[in-house]
């Protein structure tokens, strides 16, 4: 298999990876992980946060506080197909949206409410079960335009 992926590249990713371990707050950690790994896929934007299977969603706002991310987390999340197949299962994945929307997508409250507005066209997320009840998630999201 050959990669598109350089060494300076390589080096960023692993120098930003490094970065994020020894970070002190969560915000930098995310900023740190969503910046290296942006190097690596493209995206337009990263999000970091966790799931839990008894209490709501957090997103890390690595940016200062984001009234998107209070909005989904206090009551969208539970709504996000990615959320629902973490709550489904207790197994690792890293999907892309289109595996686990069905053919009515876009009549979802959550299309209407959330991934619509968001002007995104394509969104890949891994959830990484840490314990029973909660799991790390990493979004990737690619906008119009």
């Amino acid at each position: 298999m050959q990669s598109n992926l350089s060494l300076d590249q390589f080096g960023r990713w692993s120098g930003g990876v490094a970065a994020a371990a020894v970070a002190v707050t969560p915000e930098e950690l995310s900023a740190r992980f969503t910046a290296a790994a942006s190097e690596l896929l493209g995206s337009d934007r990263a999000y970091v946060g966790f799931y839990r299977r008894d209490i709501t969603s957090l997103t890390i706002d690595d940016a200062g506080p984001d009234r998107w991310n209070r909005d989904y987390d206090a009551r969208l999340y539970r709504q996000d197909p990615f959320f629902q197949r973490f709550a489904s299962t207790r197994q690792d994945f890293l999907l892309p949206l289109s595996a686990l929307r069905n053919g009515d997508f876009q009549r979802t409250p959550y299309y209407r409410e959330f991934f619509g507005p968001s002007d995104s066209f394509d969104e890949i997320t891994g959830v990484f079960n840490l314990d029973r009840l909660t799991a790390g998630y990493v979004t990737f999201l690619r906008r119009n335009g």
